[in-house]
């Protein structure tokens, strides 16, 4: 999980993260589960939680630079090929518009976990 790997580069460098949702459309069941996923995550770390609507890969370069951060880590995964089509381009269009570094961390599958839980 993209947010696991953030965390522990956190703890790392005593930094701050910034999680940023951005959205095309008003889906606030899932920016809930995603708050509360940060905050369980980032428990022990300053953390903020962005909403912006708008282009993805714009709005995340546009945050990015407002809030002079030092890297953007993207998660990229796909569970169908029309979901690796469009994160693939949104990574990709990020790491081509962006002056910040960019690390794409590889997201897995976690059916086989769930059942552990």
């Amino acid at each position: 999980h993209v947010l696991t790997k953030v965390a522990d580069l956190a703890r790392r460098s005593n930094g701050e993260v910034i999680v940023l949702h951005v959205s095309t459309t008003s889906n606030q069941p899932e920016v809930k589960q995603l708050q509360n996923q940060t905050k369980r995550l980032l428990l022990d770390i300053r953390h903020q939680f962005i909403t912006v609507t708008g282009s993805i890969p714009e709005e995340i370069v546009r945050i990015a630079q407002e809030h002079q951060v030092t890297d953007i880590v993207i998660g990229k995964r796909g569970h169908q090929p029309w979901q690796q089509v469009l994160v693939g381009s949104v990574s990709q269009a990020v790491l081509e518009t962006s002056p910040i570094p960019v690390i794409l961390v590889e997201e897995v599958e976690r059916t086989s976990e769930a059942s552990h839980h």
